[in-house]
């Protein structure tokens, strides 16, 4: 008898980053990163990275616009961590 393959399950997170609102900065940019336990990889994507640089709107909304994209793929055995 052969031993199975643990089985593993996919999570993917995809969206964008449209707009901010910061008080004291006219003009800004932000990094990120994603945070999860041993038990989870990154089989898709990116997993760090910078935004563009953007200013403050000129308009009475005073807010900041990236629509910085986000797609990136987790594997796991554990949902935990």
């Amino acid at each position: 008898m052969t031993a199975s393959k643990p089985s593993v399950f996919l999570l993917k997170v995809t969206g964008q980053i449209e707009t901010g609102e910061f008080l004291d900065d006219d003009e800004i940019y932000f990094t990120y990163f994603y945070h999860y336990g041993q038990d989870w990889q990154v089989i898709k994507g990116i997993e760090e990275g910078s935004s563009q640089s953007t200013r403050r709107s000129e308009d009475e909304r005073s807010i900041f616009v990236w629509n910085f994209p986000i797609d990136v793929t987790f594997k796991s055995t554990n949902p935990f961590g």
